[in-house]
């Protein structure tokens, strides 16, 4: 299977004016790893091409052992969702383009703090609540632009998936809970 989703690629790779060669892989997040589901959203946009063709191959391939099965009188097995949807659509990597949006921020902030506060770089402590204010106030815009972005405001366009905005306002939530406890940080003293 890898052979053929990397074959996928050289064919993208190929109607470029100027091929790059690079293959890559599909990147897989991992909850414990910092910024890893924006790395593997990231990585998914730049295969896209590779992945929608892999997709589809899949798809027919699973429709033709279906019908197969059919055939001989025997039950298919069940389909995976991805399958039964048809696969990714124009949509769908919309919603992939908003997370990388809402995501790419978090990445920035993480940079800024964890380089340990040498002199003339980031990291430092006193950068904790500018950096904690900036993030709230990337998420409170996209609060308003979820608000906004509903069926009734828009008719004629799909809104947002549910979970998106769930995920937005989850997201403020947690930062402002641990930018509130900033307050009661010894730190927070030291640093103002």
């Amino acid at each position: 299977m890898h052979q053929l989703f990397y074959s996928y690629q050289h064919e993208e790779n190929a109607l470029l004016p100027t091929p790059d060669l690079k293959i890559l892989d599909v990147v897989e997040p991992v909850k414990t790893w910092r910024n890893s589901y924006l790395d593997a959203f990231e990585g998914a946009q730049k295969l896209r091409g590779p992945i929608d063709s892999f997709s589809q191959y899949y798809i027919e391939k699973l429709n033709r052992e279906r019908a197969a099965c059919r055939a001989k009188g025997e039950r298919p097995p069940a389909l995976p969702l991805f399958v039964e949807v048809g696969g990714l659509n124009s949509y769908d990597w919309d919603v992939v383009a908003h997370y990388v949006k809402i995501l790419q921020p978090l990445r920035e902030a993480t940079k800024r703090l964890e380089a340990r506060g040498a002199t003339g770089r980031y990291g430092a402590i006193w950068e904790v609540i500018p950096t904690m204010n900036w993030l709230l106030q990337v998420f409170e815009e996209a609060k308003e632009r979820v608000a906004e972005a509903t069926t009734e405001n828009y008719p004629n366009q799909e809104a947002l998936e549910d979970h998106y905005s769930t995920n937005v306002n989850r997201g403020w939530k947690k930062l402002r809970k641990y930018f509130e406890k900033l307050d009661d940080t010894p730190a927070y003293y030291a640093a103002a």
